[in-house]
């Protein structure tokens, strides 16, 4: 009777020491696969980082991310002008409180002997306009062109409201293409896209 005891006792034990060992294994590989699959996700995400780099030949020279339109207001702002066609024009508006001047420049973002046109117009008690040509390099910025603030709007004759037109001169004529605009002014602007329309001549 006491040797079929033990025996059970044996069996028990043996048992338990098993059913613990699989407890212990299963929970180190539960532990392994988490410890993977953060591995993998903190992969993931640093590739979607790397994906979201900007091409630094959008980049102006005080700039440190992809120029986009920014909704506060700003003395200096970039942006990336992207047209599909050389017949579409692209538009962009300029709001400048306190401004007596905007400042406009245009370089070309990818293909060497690309030529794009900025027009830039202003609408106030002496309407006026600026015209600039980039080089056929890339990457390298037109000459300045500056338009004036003469009185505003009656409703605000601090304010500088300009239109600046983008437009494909001449070049490769490869598309989608993009240009880099930058603008300057002793006040403090906001730009709003306009959008694409077929240029008429």
């Amino acid at each position: 009777m006491k040797a079929n005891n033990k025996k059970l006792l044996n069996v028990t034990f043996t048992v338990l020491f098993i059913m613990t060992g699989v407890g212990c294994l299963a929970e180190a590989t539960e532990q392994h696969y988490s410890s993977e699959q953060e591995n993998q996700d903190d992969s993931r995400v640093e590739s979607l980082n790397i994906l979201n780099v900007p091409d630094s030949r959008f980049l102006s020279s005080s700039s440190s991310s992809l120029p986009v339109a920014s909704p506060s207001a700003s003395n200096e702002t970039s942006f990336v002008c992207v047209i599909n066609s050389p017949y579409e024009v692209r538009r962009f508006e300029l709001k400048c409180d306190d401004a007596e001047y905007l400042d406009v420049t245009v370089a070309d973002c990818c293909i060497k002997g690309d030529v794009w046109r900025a027009k830039t117009k202003v609408w106030d008690k002496k309407p006026n306009i600026a015209i600039a040509v980039t080089p056929e390099n890339v990457n390298q910025k037109s000459s300045i062109s500056r338009v004036y603030n003469y009185g505003g709007s009656e409703q605000n004759e601090e304010q500088l409201t300009a239109l600046i037109e983008c437009s494909y001169k001449s070049g490769t004529n490869v598309f989608p293409a993009a240009a880099l605009f930058t603008t300057k002014s002793n006040g403090f602007c906001v730009m709003k896209d306009l959008g694409a329309q077929i240029k008429m001549q």
